[in-house]
């Protein structure tokens, strides 16, 4: 808390996906794959609040602070690529802060007194 009425606030966000998907082909000319892909990303907003009554606060946030890793694999059925598999890995780090950032949001907060 700043004060009575203003405080600083951090939200963070995660998550994972996992996803598989097989093609097949009836096509002589054509050849089946398969692939996954397994990634997840942590995400951190700073903000401020405003607490014009002890329930309600109202927020502002201009921007956040991300990480994302995801892995890929892919196999392919084709004869000239002898069932070739391939292995990929993309990370990325962000940090978006500005105007254009910008967003406001109200709480109701049931704990506080």
């Amino acid at each position: 808390m700043l004060g009575d009425k203003v405080a600083f606030y951090g939200q963070l966000a995660s998550g994972y996906q996992y996803s598989k998907q097989t093609t097949t082909a009836d096509n002589p000319n054509l050849y089946s794959s398969r692939s996954t892909t397994q990634s997840g990303f942590a995400a951190f907003t700073p903000g401020v609040v405003f607490f014009p009554t002890n329930k309600l606060g109202l927020e502002v946030t201009v921007g956040s602070i991300s990480y994302y890793r995801g892995k890929q694999n892919s196999r392919n059925s084709a004869p000239n690529y002898n069932n070739s598999t391939s292995h990929g890995t993309t990370s990325s780090f962000g940090a978006n802060f500005g105007i254009s950032q910008l967003a406001l949001g109200a709480s109701l907060y049931l704990g506080k007194g």
